[in-house]
């Protein structure tokens, strides 16, 4: 395995945060070798434009000899001279389409550039311009940014489909460039310019959302609703209502208390009949305490 990190680039293709499943044509990724073969994988690609000097071929490069000697040294009987072998290395300026049928002089940042191509089963760590602190939040390399990419070049060691394996290691944000965004163009796709359909409003109606976007073009105006005939004594439109005098604040007045009425005169005690007073008080017969019944 040859170590190599690769000058300053932009990152033209792919994602380091994002992992693909399929591959280029919509295949399931899936291990070729050993003893998963066969089994579902996910890979992190991405690609990197490194700008041209004065050299005619890549190779004639000081990280370009790398590659070129790793994969001579790994393929003794020639096979890195076969118009097959999969460098992983695109030259941007080329009219030839790829396996995609994509030109690669027509995608945004190759022209003028040699364009590698790295992948991984695990993400690259992300770290800052001289690799001394992770960086950790999310997307903080997007494609379209200037990066450099440390990592691995090795042969695969097949003579029947020869190359080399480009693998990332660390990924270093270097500089921030314009973004570059993948897929279909919205703007390109034939979207307004076409009268709306009776029942259909250019705003929306009372209560809904309103995204203040432009009246497309060649859309009517809505027509607006006319205004209720008013009698002679309705107010102008946006007149200032006037101020009203507040009444003066009373307190509610406390209720009086009712006048308490006197205690009746106690009755005189009477002692019940045949009862002596003074005379003593027989002991009480000895009982339960919970039920009051003798023992």
């Amino acid at each position: 395995m040859t170590v190599l990190t690769t000058p300053v680039g932009r990152l033209v293709a792919g994602s380091v945060y994002n992992a693909n499943t399929t591959d280029w044509q919509g295949a399931p990724l899936v291990t070729k070798t050993g003893p998963n073969a066969g089994q579902p994988r996910s890979e992190y690609f991405f690609a990197v434009a490194i700008p041209k000097g004065t050299e005619q071929h890549w190779s004639q490069t000081p990280w370009g000899q790398i590659i070129y000697t790793a994969a001579v040294g790994g393929f003794p009987n020639g096979e890195p001279q076969r118009p097959d072998f999969a460098w992983k290395i695109t030259d941007g300026d080329s009219q030839v389409p790829n396996k995609s049928g994509k030109i690669p002089a027509q995608k945004e940042g190759y022209a003028g550039h040699w364009v590698i191509g790295f992948s991984s089963a695990y993400a690259p760590g992300i770290v800052n311009a001289d690799g001394t602190q992770q960086i950790v939040e999310p997307d903080a390399i997007k494609t379209g940014y200037y990066v450099q990419v440390a990592g691995s070049c090795e042969p695969n060691r097949n003579p029947g489909n020869p190359g080399v394996y480009m693998n990332h290691k660390f990924v270093a944000l270097v500089g921030y460039g314009e973004e570059i965004h993948s897929g279909p163009d919205a703007s390109t796709m034939g979207f307004g310019g076409q009268a709306l359909p009776p029942g259909a409003s250019a705003t929306p109606l009372a209560g809904g959302f309103n995204p203040q976007q432009p009246n497309p073009a060649g859309v009517p105006a809505p027509q607006q609703m006319p205004a209720p005939a008013s009698s002679p004594a309705q107010v102008a439109p946006y007149a200032q209502p006037t101020a009203q005098p507040q009444a003066q604040y009373v307190p509610p007045v406390a209720p009086q208390p009712a006048p308490i009425a006197a205690p009746a005169a106690a009755a005189q005690y009477a002692p019940p009949a045949g009862v002596v007073p003074g005379a003593p008080v027989a002991a009480p017969v000895a009982g339960n305490y919970m039920t009051g019944q003798p023992q």
